[in-house]
């Protein structure tokens, strides 16, 4: 989904060196300030994104991909109407996803029909008389989905669960620091592998697929011992049960670029279902395991910016790096961990671009 490579790669990372006074070239003019609300009058139009990795019996890759937005420049004005993503590696297609935006009166987002990895995704926004965001229906492929929203007062999404997935998102102010990933264990199997809860983990293909795999894994073993005491846990087939923890650090002096393509959308919400949006750039991510007592288990899953250059608050040219646990196998079947590095690029514009 739209919860793209880059959308991963800017919500996942640690500490890094900021070189402020770095000016590019097209931000050389005057840019009006605004405090922390530089979002406002720059909107995120392309994110470039090259990188090179490494498997851990030493065969190299790279990859590429890019991120598009165009913002209208009729009523309403400067809301994103077409998104595309597109990413390859080794010459070969990762992904290939588009939707198109439409508004309702009030300039909200009112449905957004996507291509996401092969599916055709229909997303409906409701709201209350008040203009208040009450929660989405999500069609997948002719099918409505049966989600379930928890959004606090300020329009945060509280959780998010479907086809016995759920995740519950932990907010610090106006940041996303930490997700929990539950299963539900009297769930069927089709309906987790099935759950759109899967594509909610706020990046990549590459990391749905390998959440999916560590929460099915995880499944798989609490059906296996749902009918024995656990001296460790509760294993009630009605409870939701942690498997997964995601946890995150940001810079709370860098604004997240991708709030600016998410104008219109309401609360934490944001293009492609991405629910846990913060108002500044995670700098760091990780995600692991949660053994049966409830301790950390191993790191599937984690990003880091190891530089990063800014301009009024806004991300500019970002240096990464990346690991992903048991990304391929070599032609014996063993597992092959992932490392990469790599640099992204945001391109920003005031106003509109559509037609041009």
């Amino acid at each position: 989904m739209k919860n793209n490579l880059l959308k991963a790669l800017l919500g996942l990372t640690l500490m890094m060196s900021c070189s402020k006074d770095y000016v590019e070239p097209e931000f050389s003019g005057v840019l009006e300030q605004r405090g922390n609300d530089n979002h406002k009058i720059w909107k995120l139009a392309q994110v470039d994104n090259q990188y090179d990795f490494t498997l851990t019996d030493g065969t190299p890759g790279n990859g590429n991909s890019i991120i598009k937005y165009v913002y209208g420049c009729s009523r309403p004005v400067g809301r994103p109407i077409t998104f595309s993503d597109y990413a390859e590696e080794n010459g070969e297609m990762l992904w290939d996803n588009s939707s198109t935006m439409s508004y309702n009166n009030n300039f909200m987002i009112a449905e957004e029909i996507a291509q996401e990895y092969g599916d055709e995704v229909i997303r409906t926004y409701h709201y209350d008389s008040d203009y208040k965001w009450t929660g989405i229906t999500t069609t997948v492929n002719g099918d409505v989905l049966e989600d379930e929203l928890i959004i606090g007062p300020g329009g945060q999404v509280k959780s998010y669960a479907s086809g016995g997935v759920k995740y519950e998102y932990i907010w610090k102010g106006d940041n996303q620091i930490k997700s929990n990933i539950y299963v539900q264990p009297a769930a069927e199997l089709r309906s987790l592998q099935n759950s759109q809860v899967f594509g909610m983990v706020g990046s990549n293909e590459i990391l749905k697929r390998k959440t999916k795999e560590v929460v099915l894994q995880a499944f798989k073993e609490l059906q296996q011992t749902k009918n024995r005491a656990s001296a460790l846990r509760s294993i009630n087939t009605e409870e939701w049960v942690l498997v997964a923890r995601e946890e995150s650090i940001v810079d709370t002096k860098v604004i997240e670029p991708f709030g600016s393509a998410a104008v219109g959308y309401p609360g934490t919400s944001s293009d492609a279902g991405f629910y846990n949006l913060s108002k500044n750039l995670t700098t760091h991510s990780k995600y692991f395991r949660v053994n049966e007592d409830g301790t950390p288990g191993g790191v599937y899953y984690s990003a880091d910016f190891d530089s990063y250059t800014i301009k009024d608050n806004l991300p500019v040219d970002i240096h990464y790096r990346r690991f992903i646990e048991g990304y391929t196998e070599d032609a014996e079947g063993n597992s092959l961990d992932y490392t990469d590095h790599g640099v992204v690029h945001l391109h920003y514009i005031s106003g509109c671009n559509q037609g041009k």
